[in-house]
């Protein structure tokens, strides 16, 4: 893959041509330089025809014991069970068939699953805080607790790996 930009959901980016050194100045300067050699453009007509879910959010799980090591492996172990729930719904296992959850193998930031009605959630384990977080995305709250939150609260609720690690307040409350 020739990557020429890395852009994280946290709006860290870094440019092959710089090394890929997090540099924010180094970004806005390419940016500044875009917008005076393209006067009669706006920076967001190549994103004009793309549409956003009505329904945006991040949320971020605390790991209780505040380890970045146990951040590590709850994560891991939180991706391996979410993959398990998509190859099951892709096996056409009816126990989680009415999900519609597929892995999005095009992300190389966390894990991302679409869960359809052009919905998805993505989960990534912080490098620096003891956090997980999830962004969220779909056409309504409704329609995010019923594809999201509830499948994911019985997951975690019934994985003590899990439920025993991580605050799920900020998914209990959604």
């Amino acid at each position: 893959v020739d990557a020429q930009v890395a852009i994280e959901t946290s709006g860290h980016c870094a440019m092959k041509e710089n090394g890929f050194l997090d540099d924010g100045t180094y970004t806005a300067v390419k940016v500044i330089g875009w917008l005076a050699r393209h006067p009669s453009q706006s920076l967001l007509d190549p994103i004009a025809t793309m549409t956003e879910q009505p329904e945006v959010r991040e949320l971020r799980f605390t790991v209780l014991d505040a380890s970045l090591d146990t951040t590590a492996i709850v994560f891991d172990f939180c991706a391996v069970e979410i993959e398990q729930m998509c190859q099951n719904n892709n096996n056409n296992n009816k126990k989680n068939n009415e999900y519609g959850w597929s892995v999005d193998r095009d992300n190389l930031e966390g894990l991302r699953v679409r869960t359809g009605n052009g919905g998805f959630f993505m989960i990534r384990k912080s490098l620096h805080d003891p956090i997980i977080s999830m962004q969220i995305e779909g056409s309504s709250v409704e329609d995010v607790r019923q594809r999201v939150v509830r499948p994911l609260l019985q997951l975690f609720r019934s994985e003590s790996n899990i439920c025993d690690t991580i605050d799920l307040t900020v998914l209990e409350s959604y």
